[in-house]
């Protein structure tokens, strides 16, 4: 916890100053001062902070001067003390420009937008979103940067909400954003207690109300529905799916191995036939969601205007055949192997690994490991495929929506309906 790293700290700042390690012990003073900060007790932080400033000084080490610089910043602009902040600032500004170093300039970078942030002028604050956005996608980070700049950024969008006066948004802010519908997952090379603590210090005015509960989908359809939207267009954009399962359902990785084998890669069903022999799309594509109460499996693609009905029969086709007939054990195996090695490769940066496990914890209220998932992907079975199609590929769940130079549905609903 905070109090026992504190204690560790300590330990190393005597030890430091023992060897003599002016270097280590101005980091050393700076990590005690940054946690009496997270605790909310900034006179004690300043005081480590201006012992740290006071050796760097002695040492005429510019370096670390702009490191504490950049500290003072975040601490006065914590305790709402916008004129030392702007007096700091400066400071780290004036040795940024002597050091022509990329880490002190991120760190005068991100100063710079957590004082205009604080700033009235609405001019100054939308400077300071580019900043912290500038700082989320530079590369070479360190985590608890980009950490900070995130935070600091949905604080100014929510500032910037609540001065828009949009009644609607406000009170979706009030019944859905609430502490028990919220979940902060931090992943990277940083430190568990500092992090807790920064979490604790952002969103300790969270809105603590119980959320509204979600209305629940109603599903109500007896035959296959068609919409269409004219617009003039050199191509048709097309979209042919079914109503399916949601993230609760047993079936679920039956149906995204559906999709897989449908339009999940160039290797899929409709990849080939569609695009690959018949040269009819320029784009197709097969994918499966799964929502709370609801969920789809739904074919994309795009197609010459004259190519359209042609397109929709073939996609039928192979709803039906994976409906009527069996798949091969080495089909299934192959849209396994591709889903697993997919999930393997999509979990390889820190904000993924955030992501897929906070998605689940907000969703569906149970955490599963990539093992775990691929596990589950393993257990599917040709006959629950069939009977997952059988199930899904219905005319009673069937729906078409297209894009393209067309006002008259009836063509197509009439495909549709076969």
């Amino acid at each position: 916890d905070l109090d026992s790293a504190l204690q560790n700290y300590i330990l190393c700042q005597e030890f430091y100053e023992k060897e003599n390690r002016i270097g280590n012990v101005c980091d050393t003073l700076n990590n005690i001062a940054e946690i009496h900060q997270l605790k909310g007790d900034y006179n004690l932080a300043l005081t480590y902070y201006s012992k740290s400033e006071e050796l760097a000084r002695k040492t005429d080490n510019t370096y670390m001067l702009a490191y504490v610089s950049y500290y003072l910043v975040g601490c006065y602009t914590d305790r709402k003390d916008n004129h030392n902040a702007e007096k700091y600032l400066k400071f780290l500004q004036d040795y940024s420009s002597k050091l022509d170093s990329k880490p002190i300039t991120l760190l005068t970078t991100l100063a710079k937008a957590l004082v205009y942030s604080k700033r009235d002028n609405k001019e100054d604050r939308n400077e300071a979103k580019e900043l912290f956005e500038y700082v989320i996608n530079e590369k070479d980070v360190e985590h608890k940067l980009v950490l900070t700049s995130l935070l600091s950024l949905c604080e100014l969008l929510i500032i910037e909400l609540r001065e828009s006066e949009d009644l609607e948004v406000l009170k979706d802010l009030k019944t859905h954003y609430t502490a028990e519908n919220t979940i902060v997952c931090i992943a990277g090379n940083i430190s568990v207690d500092m992090a807790v603590a920064e979490a604790k210090k952002c969103f300790k005015g969270t809105n603590s109300a119980s959320p509204l509960s979600k209305s629940k989908v109603i599903e109500k359809q007896s035959h296959p529905q068609c919409l269409i939207h004219f617009k003039k267009t050199d191509q048709t954009h097309l979209c042919l799916g079914v109503r399916a399962y949601d993230l609760f359902h047993p079936q679920k990785y039956a149906q995204i191995i559906l999709a897989t084998i449908l339009g999940g890669n160039m290797s899929s069903r409709l990849f080939v036939s569609i695009r690959e022999n018949k040269g009819l799309a320029y784009y197709v594509r097969t994918t499966s969601e799964a929502y709370s109460d609801s969920g789809y499996l739904i074919t994309s693609a795009g197609v010459d205007n004259r190519k359209v009905e042609e397109t929709i029969a073939l996609i039928l086709k192979e709803y039906r055949s994976l409906r009527d007939e069996k798949i091969s054990q080495q089909e299934l195996q192959k849209a396994k192997d591709y889903l697993k090695g997919t999930l393997s490769l999509s979990l390889e940066s820190s904000d993924a690994q955030a992501s897929f496990y906070a998605m689940q914890e907000l969703a569906v209220g149970k955490i599963l490991t990539s093992e775990e998932k691929c596990a589950r992907i393993d257990q599917i079975s040709i006959n629950d495929i069939i009977e997952t199609a059988k199930d899904i590929f219905r005319p009673e769940k069937l729906n078409l929506a297209l894009i393209g130079p067309f006002k008259d549905k009836s063509k197509f609903q009439r495909l549709i309906e076969k």
